[in-house]
């Protein structure tokens, strides 16, 4: 097992089993990794099991981290895109994915309209949006989706498009 630095021991018992958000934070405070978990507690106990020896990258994470932060969050969903906000905000060290300055793309209805069109977008007109991952915005309906190919979001444009016309 790889050593526990005392800030972290002294969170694990009182991490919560639902859904959330975790930031590993270097001794100086830097934020070294942000990542989501169905279960925080059991997630974040998982780096320090003898299985995590097997990542370089891990175990060297593992040896720099001197503290954690958590958030709690209602759903996996949620945690999923708070994660996703938090990695662009914050660009850790340690997390490779999402750190370009994309967004997340969905799929556009404008259900207001007699006859209404299904595209892709990454724009949310309405910039009171707050990443829930379905809302409607004045004359139009947002969904995000999970698939982050584009082809993925062709397909499901495409699909709902037959129910549409």
């Amino acid at each position: 097992m790889l050593p526990v630095p005392d800030a972290v021991a002294a969170k694990l018992p009182h991490l919560p089993e639902g859904p959330g958000v975790y930031l590993w934070k270097g001794r100086d405070g830097s934020t070294l990794y942000i990542g989501k978990a169905k279960r925080l507690r059991s997630r974040v106990r998982s780096y320090f099991a003898n299985d995590q020896l097997e990542s370089v990258k891990t175990s060297h994470m593992v040896s720099l981290i001197g503290d954690l932060e958590t958030i709690v969050v209602p759903s996996e969903a949620h945690a999923l895109i708070l994660e996703a906000n938090l990695i662009k905000e914050y660009r850790p060290r340690f997390n490779i994915a999402l750190r370009d300055d994309k967004s997340y793309p969905y799929i556009k209805v404008t259900v207001q309209e007699p006859f209404p069109r299904v595209f892709v977008t990454r724009r949310l007109e309405d910039e009171g949006f707050d990443g829930i991952i379905s809302v409607e915005l004045e004359d139009h309906r947002y969904h995000r989706t999970w698939e982050s190919e584009s082809e993925g979001l062709r397909r499901a444009r495409a699909h709902l498009a037959q129910f549409v016309r």
